[in-house]
Formats: structure tokens, C-alpha cells, sequence
């Protein structure tokens, strides 16, 4: 109750609050529907033409799927690993790359070991800016695979990754949770899954289907840098 107070304090003692997405001030309107001063600004992008590229030495294969982030168990890892084992029978050679750490690592380890898919899947661990550059350049996917934690105050506020991806044309599959709707638009820049249980159809529609792949990815590209680049977003803040 007093952290409670502390926040409304701070909310009503502020000339504007800055949401990153609609979902994130719908919860600061549950706080205080009062509250008449919140501004929704996405969060920005850079574009990675002045990032010098940093090759990793990566398991060979193809089709290359990338989830981007720490690895904790909001991120839903797990889901897309028993993916990519039926995967496999479609895709023999299906690379997944996981870039991130967190404590969910050495479980999702174990995971990939006894579902014998580690010739698949390759754990990158935290990474620079040069090294995200020559991820992304490899990649036809992103997938997120994002579970509702909202109980444990743990939310996806928007997802900055889908965008970063999105500057380098890639598509991504999302899961319907806080405001990753927001961050990839269903069926223009990806695809956003209400169940989790359509993570795999998903990924196997778009993957056999190369022309809506290549379209995604150029509406994706399109939108983070029209709409969504530090150069545009910077607009908004100053004209608060």
C-alpha cells in the first residue's frame, strides 16, 4: 500500500507520463483513471548502418529462426524448442538461435539435450551491438514466444526487439501478451498467435510461404523506419 502511494504521488506530481504502448497506459489508468497527462511514445530504434559488424561463429543450417532476449520464463523458450523438434521432420536443418542470458538457461539446456535437437539450436549468450547486426543479417524469423506473467508483475510492455529485427526486413510470430500486439501488426508485419498451441502452424504457414515471408518483412522494414526510428520518435519527446 505504501509503494501504491508512492507511485500515485509521483503520477500526480508530474506535468507528462510516457507510456510505451497502449497496453502500458491502459495499467497506469487502472492506477489512477484520473489521470488526464499520459502521452504514448514507442520505444526508438537505430538503424545499424554505423555498427560495425561482428561475425559469430554460428552452427551451420537453414531455415534460421532468432528469439532475442533474457532468458527468463515470460519469454516462452521452451514452447518453441518442442516446436522446432516437429520442425526438424519438415526442416531437417532448422537453425535456432537464442541470444540472451538469464536464470531459464541451463533448464532450457537440459531441454534442448533430451529432445536430441542440439544440432539445431545454438545459445549465443549475451551479445554486442556488432554481433545483433550479423545475427539479424542471418535470419529469416523472429519468434517470441511470450506467456502472460502479468500475476507476477512481469509484463511485455512492447518488445523493442521485434522492431530491431524489422530493420532488417525479418518478420516475427508473437503471442497475444501485454503489448506485443502493438510492436508487430497481425498480418502486416507478422503474425500475432492467440494460443500458443498455433506457434508451430504459424511458423510452418509462413515459412512455406516465401512470398508473404518476403512482404511482412518489407512492411516491417518500412514501418521501423518511417514510424519508428530514433529520428522520428525523438519528435514526439520534444514536443512534450
Amino acid at each position: 500500500e505504501r509503494h501504491q502511494k508512492r507511485i500515485l504521488n509521483c503520477f500526480n506530481n508530474v506535468n507528462k507520463i510516457v507510456a510505451n504502448s497502449e497496453y502500458t497506459k491502459n495499467l497506469i489508468n487502472e492506477i489512477n483513471p484520473g489521470l488526464k497527462n499520459i502521452k504514448i511514445i514507442n520505444p526508438g530504434v537505430s538503424n545499424f548502418d554505423n555498427i560495425i559488424e561482428q561475425d559469430i561463429r554460428l552452427i551451420s543450417g537453414h531455415p534460421t529462426l532468432l528469439t532475442l532476449g533474457r532468458l527468463e520464463k515470460r519469454k516462452g523458450h521452451k514452447y518453441i524448442l518442442h516446436s522446432i523438434n516437429n520442425l526438424k521432420k519438415i526442416y531437417p536443418n532448422i537453425r535456432y538461435i537464442i541470444a540472451g542470458e538469464g536464470e531459464e538457461r541451463s533448464y532450457l539446456e537440459k531441454l534442448v539435450s533430451s529432445l536430441n535437437i542440439s544440432k539445431n539450436v545454438m545459445f549465443i549468450g549475451s551479445i554486442n551491438e556488432g554481433q545483433k547486426k550479423f545475427i539479424l543479417k542471418n535470419t529469416n524469423l523472429m519468434v517470441m514466444a511470450t506467456i502472460d506473467e502479468s500475476k507476477k508483475r512481469s509484463i511485455e510492455g512492447f518488445g523493442i526487439s521485434y522492431i530491431e529485427a524489422a530493420m532488417f526486413s525479418i518478420p516475427s510470430i508473437a503471442s497475444n501478451v501485454g503489448g506485443t500486439s502493438e510492436a508487430v501488426l497481425h498480418n502486416e508485419t507478422g503474425m500475432i498467435i492467440d494460443n500458443l498451441d498455433k506457434l508451430e502452424t504459424t511458423i510452418i504457414d509462413l515459412l512455406g510461404n516465401e512470398i508473404k515471408m518476403k512482404d511482412l518483412g518489407k512492411k516491417a522494414k518500412l514501418r521501423a523506419e518511417e514510424k519508428l526510428s530514433w529520428s522520428e520518435i525523438v519528435k514526439d519527446y520534444n514536443s512534450l
